[in-house]
């Protein structure tokens, strides 16, 4: 905390250096930058709160200013070049485009824009399709897995658009529900730790819901080891088996004699059994699934004999250019969509079925995601 609270403090410096600039170039526009301490004083304290603010990513204001001081600089580099061409042609029009790009105006509808669309992103769930082909002898009529993670509940869908959503799930018959981390969060209230495990486990399906934790879902504390969240550890577990939902901890569970699934624990829990461990005395001419929250591994779990991986916790990057430096700096296996590992090994990270602490995704849509395995 004492790290990124010494980080926020430097980056609020050249932060606000670009605010100053922002606003002084709009009260420019219309006439009202004096040239005086007072004027200096005023713009100079505002740019830094600015600057301050947009360091604060866990905030959604923080974001919105982030994304404004963003704008502006790419509007300026664009006006730089547009203008030097107008005026090097002397055209009319140049006046008025000066100001109309000096104003400040621009930016804030394109981050209005922006973010209006991310919103739309974040609510709207809808279905993405796979189909992962295997060369094991599985059933005839092979299997279809129902993939959701990432939930977040409290920040986006309500009950009813849950119940309605998980209706929809349920019309596409799956033979099994996966939910893979992350459903609730420090955020979610007890009664609504119940309603969303009640929403998914009253989906039908052939062999049922099975659950994986992720790095959000058990309740958060601080180092004096006081509750941070508003449901306790024991709130959740009741919620969830109280449903029939299968918790798989670093368990492997046998569905049928050719499907195996495995669940693996997260590392924020710091106790993680090896891939390899957890394989060693499974039978390997089954198929077999792993569930892991995050998108990891995947050299290893490749070398142990998944055949399918499914992961969530990206959030499809969340919010552009997260998704850019997440692939750049390999800060996950892979950010979203399918990924051959292997020729025997392949993997699916899904963009999640909304989100954590604001409610916009530019990078991906919300979804739940259907995978049919074939033979």
């Amino acid at each position: 905390m004492v790290r990124m609270m010494h980080m926020a403090v430097l980056l609020c410096v050249p932060l606000g250096i670009c605010y100053f600039f922002y606003l002084k170039t709009a009260l420019d526009a219309f006439g009202k930058y004096r040239k005086t301490w007072w004027c200096y004083t005023l713009v100079g304290v505002s740019s830094l709160a600015l600057g301050y603010l947009s360091t604060q990513m866990f905030s959604f204001v923080g974001v919105v200013f982030l994304h404004l001081i963003v704008a502006f600089l790419l509007c300026r580099i664009v006006w730089w070049v547009t203008g030097y061409v107008l005026k090097k042609k002397n055209k009319p029009s140049f006046a008025k485009v000066k100001k109309w790009a000096d104003s400040g105006v621009l930016p804030i509808l394109l981050v209005m824009v922006y973010l209006f669309v991310g919103h739309v992103n974040f609510m709207v769930v809808q279905k993405t399709e796979y189909t992962v082909q295997t060369d094991k002898a599985i059933r005839t009529e092979g299997y279809r897995v129902a993939l959701v993670a990432d939930v977040h509940y409290g920040i986006s869908l309500d009950g009813d658009q849950l119940r309605d959503k998980c209706e929809e799930i349920a019309e596409q018959n799956p033979d099994m529900v996966i939910l893979c981390g992350d459903i609730v969060d420090d955020d979610t209230t007890p009664e609504e730790v119940r309603e969303v495990f009640a929403a998914f486990g009253g989906i039908k399906s052939t062999f049922g819901t099975f659950y994986v934790h992720g790095n959000h879902d058990r309740p958060f504390t601080d180092v004096k080891d006081s509750l941070l969240s508003d449901f306790t550890e024991k709130d959740l577990l009741v919620a969830i088996e109280s449903q029939n939902i299968k918790i798989l901890t670093d368990d492997v569970y046998e569905v049928t004699e050719d499907f195996v699934l495995v669940g693996r624990e997260d590392p924020i829990a710091g106790r993680r059994t090896p891939i390899e461990t957890l394989l060693a005395d499974v039978n390997k001419d089954a198929f077999i699934l792993t569930l892991d929250h995050r998108p990891a591994e995947y050299i290893q779990n490749g070398k142990a004999g998944t055949d399918l991986l499914l992961s969530g916790h990206t959030h499809g990057g969340h919010l552009f250019p997260l998704n850019v430096v997440m692939k750049v700096f390999g800060i996950n296996d892979a950010v979203y969509g399918y990924t051959q590992i292997d020729k025997d090994t392949a993997a699916i990270v899904t963009s999640g079925f909304a989100g954590w602490c604001y409610p916009v995704k530019t990078c991906a849509k919300s979804e739940y995601v259907i995978i049919d395995i074939k033979g």
